[in-house]
């Protein structure tokens, strides 16, 4: 029984590092606020509870069955597992109003999210939540727009039941938001069954202001020779520079030879000349370039023939021939 128990007790604790470490990457690639929250590292993590103060209560980090008190489980209310793991080890946020000192009618104790920017697409929110208990208040999620205005998402009173519900809303394109949960007790709910738990809420990559690290200069594509950065949603690339090529096996790029390779666009006047990252069209030998054409070079008018003085210089084209003078013959 014993190594059952510990095959157990290392299965969990590997379910627990995967989440966590699937939680850090999409983070990390995201380059904005935490994308996908699963309350795991036993934290809000990124999320901020504001509590009214005229209760004692708070939205609280919780795991296993929601408590009466500190040790002591609450009968038929709130979760007996976390979505993400599923297990009773996994950790979820929820509305703890067991005991709580109300001097009003009504309270309302908020949790909010950072502020996402989407640039220009539709993104999406998705949450987890369940609600069992006689005396569950009232739930509403919003988005708190950075103008002011805010859009309910969600409302409802009284338990939905112990399973998880799945809810996701699209955000308005074009516009910063925050994504807030309000639990209200009121003096008619009250009582000690009344928790509501929240879990494995989700930002789409649409949700994020693109950072773009070409302009920061944050990439690190100058560590790889004739490349440039280029700028993709949420990460870059590292492309080569145009005239170069992905070396085999390799990120780094090396020079295209246009002309070996026949890739060229050289006019029959000219021929090709390679450099590095590109190639030059050049006038054959014996041409110059007038700027759309290549035009003969007159050897014989210009003096630059090499023709003996008993020889005239003839021009040709691309060239010039040196002949006997009239009355001569070749070799006399």
């Amino acid at each position: 029984a014993s190594s059952v128990a510990r095959r157990g007790q290392f299965v969990l604790l590997l379910l627990l590092l995967l989440a966590v470490c699937s939680v850090e990457q999409a983070h990390a690639d995201d380059n904005c606020p935490r994308s996908v929250i699963t309350f795991e590292s036993n934290s809000f993590e990124g999320f901020t509870a504001n509590a009214d103060p005229a209760t004692t209560w708070s939205w609280t980090i919780g795991r296993g069955q929601t408590p009466t008190d500190a040790q002591t489980p609450t009968p038929h209310t709130g979760p007996h597992n976390d979505h993400t793991l599923r297990t009773p080890e996994g950790h979820y946020v929820y509305a703890e109003v067991t005991g709580a000192s109300i001097a009003s009618q009504s309270v309302q104790n908020h949790l909010e999210s950072p502020m996402y920017s989407p640039p220009s697409g539709v993104c999406d929110v998705t949450y987890w939540v369940s609600a069992l208990g006689d005396t569950v208040g009232q739930f509403l999620s919003s988005l708190v727009f950075d103008d002011g205005e805010t859009r309910v998402l969600e409302k409802f009173q009284g338990q939905i039941g112990r399973e998880w519900h799945r809810r996701t809303f699209d955000v308005p394109p074009g516009r910063s938001f925050k994504l807030r949960f309000t639990y209200i007790n009121t003096e008619v709910r009250r009582g000690d069954r009344g928790d509501l738990a929240i879990d494995d809420i989700s930002f789409s990559k649409t949700c994020c202001q693109d950072i773009d690290e070409c302009a920061l200069g944050t990439h690190n594509c100058s560590h790889f020779n004739n490349t440039m950065c280029n700028n993709q949603p949420s990460t870059f690339t590292c492309d080569c520079n145009q005239g170069y090529q992905r070396m085999p096996g390799s990120q780094h790029c090396e020079n295209i030879n246009e002309c070996t390779a026949n890739t060229h666009n050289c006019k029959a006047d000219r021929y090709c000349q390679d450099t590095d990252g590109a190639f030059q069209c050049r006038c054959l030998p014996g041409s110059r370039d007038n700027g759309s054409t290549c035009q003969d070079i007159n050897e014989c008018t210009t003096g630059t023939h090499n023709c003996t003085a008993d020889r005239n210089c003839s021009n040709t084209d691309g060239a010039f021939t040196c002949v006997c003078q009239d009355g001569t013959e070749e070799g006399n």
